[in-house]
């Protein structure tokens, strides 16, 4: 009797928080396709929600926390005007591809990419390239590099490029400061270095598809706009 109470209260217990790494590679475990194979709008944009995290606590310094909050708040707007445009157009944006396509069809692709221009496929692209920043900086630190040099050489990868020059300054400076990994994992709730470069690494190993899956969709649809927001 006392080891039945004993394992009743052991299994109510509350099962741990999964890790940012852990939710993550869930969201995109999980994501939902048509029957055709295509992403689903809404199980991408489930993906994007998780990312949200992620950018106060990379950017959580006196220096950055500003950066951070910017871009968390451009993510959340960046998803609102997806969700906005979804909804306009209707079952058509049922998955990325045919949001992509109507949006490149009734307004076409350079008026789209032009800046200033806000649209559901211009927010695809941006929630993708911050997506794959974070990926991009999670495999260069659990990879040994230094933060700093792995938050330069994530940003001017995927996403410098792409800013204008004062912006470039501005993230520019921010991405120097990013945590050690050492610094990182604790804030994740990671108590172990080898703990979290297992699930640095499987994070990774899934992102990375998925937002390269994404990238083509954009780039075969002209969507993959070279200039500024």
């Amino acid at each position: 009797p006392y080891t039945t109470l004993f394992r009743s209260r052991e299994s109510t217990m509350a099962e741990p928080e999964p890790t940012w790494f852990e939710d993550m590679t869930k969201r995109v475990r999980e994501v939902q396709r048509d029957e055709a194979g295509n992403l689903t709008t809404e199980a991408y944009l489930h993906v994007c929600e998780g990312n949200l995290k992620i950018f106060t606590i990379i950017f959580n310094g006196y220096v950055t926390a500003e950066v951070g909050r910017q871009i968390a708040a451009a993510n959340e707007n960046g998803q609102s005007i997806v969700r906005k445009d979804a909804e306009t157009i209707g079952a058509a944006a049922r998955t990325l591809v045919g949001l992509v396509k109507h949006q490149v069809a009734e307004t076409g692709a350079a008026k789209l990419g032009t800046p200033g221009e806000t649209s559901g496929t211009k927010s695809l692209l941006w929630l993708n390239r911050e997506l794959t920043f974070i990926c991009k900086l999670i495999r260069l630190l659990i990879s040994g590099r230094e933060a700093s040099e792995a938050g330069y050489e994530a940003y001017e990868t995927v996403i410098k490029p792409f800013h204008a020059w004062i912006v470039q300054k501005f993230v520019g400076n921010a991405v120097g400061y990013v945590p050690t990994i050492d610094q990182l994992l604790p804030l994740l709730g990671i108590g172990s270095r080898e703990a979290g470069h297992a699930l640095g690494a499987a994070f990774c190993d899934i992102m990375e598809p998925l937002t390269a899956e994404v990238l083509a969709l954009l780039d075969a649809e002209g969507a993959h706009f070279q200039g500024t927001p």
